[in-house]
């Protein structure tokens, strides 16, 4: 399996919805997007307890793909996630997303991805991800940046 690291920060919670996991919402289609598939599992990503808190002070994109590159070396590109297996992250992923990426939030929150790949929670998961003949599945729970929680989503692509 190879991760494919977009993540999008969603703050705030909805009160009094259901706490079910499903692995595909009828109005969820094979292009949905990774903000699409969050926002139609907030309340059950808002339920849980953060995956990691994360003290991040502001530096340039360099230096938090240094940061970032050693944190997944030392992992050894990869995390065991019970139940699924493991998860190959690349560095050719890590650059990738780094391009998606535009604040400091975005940027620090590129270092709870492993903890969300371990820990969080199913929410979606594509065929035929966007018309690309590979399946896709995604994992998002909340993270603590600086003392404020919001959301974290990782698209896995299956190989």
């Amino acid at each position: 399996m190879n991760a494919e690291i977009v993540n999008e920060a969603q703050r705030g919670k909805n009160e009094g919805e259901s706490s079910t996991i499903r692995r595909l919402l009828p109005e969820e289609s094979q292009s949905s997007s990774i903000k699409d598939q969050l926002r139609a599992h907030l309340s059950e990503v808002n339920s849980m307890s953060p995956v990691a808190k994360i003290t991040h002070s502001a530096s340039n994109k360099l230096t938090v793909r240094e940061k970032v590159g050693e944190l997944f070396r030392n992992l050894g590109y990869k995390v065991d996630r019970k139940g699924f297996g493991v998860i190959e992250i690349g560095e050719k992923q890590i650059r990738k997303s780094m391009n998606y990426l535009s604040t400091d939030g975005e940027l620090a929150a590129l270092a709870a991805v492993p903890n969300v790949l371990k820990r969080g929670i199913d929410i979606s998961g594509h065929e035929n991800h966007k018309g690309r003949s590979f399946s896709t599945v995604t994992f998002a729970a909340p993270v603590e940046i600086n003392g404020v929680v919001g959301n974290v989503a990782v698209v896995v692509q299956m190989v």
